[in-house]
């Protein structure tokens, strides 16, 4: 009697074989003969237009005469006007004044301005 790993084995093998063979139906016979002969179709006629020899070049001269005519320039009857454009005059810098004098403790008054704790001390 088939044990159910068996089971298991054999909807395995069956759901394995129908995913990878087609059916005989018009889709099935058109995935597996129709799109590989058109991808074959396509690559022929690209190969067939790509070896015919090309009418011209890109490269070779033209057989025409090419002519141009030069374009006058344009007359300027009145002159440029002279302008003066003058020295440039860099201003000297201020003098930086002195810096005031340290305030120095007295001896002779008898107080410190030492501080305790952000408070004058006594």
């Amino acid at each position: 009697m088939p044990t159910p790993d068996d089971y298991r084995s054999f909807e395995l093998e069956a759901s394995a074989v129908t995913s990878v063979a087609r059916g005989n139906t018009t889709v099935g016979r058109f995935l597996k003969f129709g799109i590989p002969l058109g991808a074959v179709l396509v690559a022929g006629w690209m190969i067939y237009n790509s070896t015919k020899p090309r009418p011209t070049s890109m490269t070779t001269p033209d057989k025409e005469e090419f002519t141009t005519t030069q374009f006058p320039a344009p007359s300027l009857s009145t002159p440029r006007p002279q302008t003066d454009q003058g020295t440039i005059v860099i201003p000297e810098a201020p003098e930086v004044p002195p810096a005031p004098p340290v305030p120095r403790d007295d001896p002779a008054a008898g107080a410190s301005r030492t501080t305790v704790g952000g408070r004058p001390a006594q």
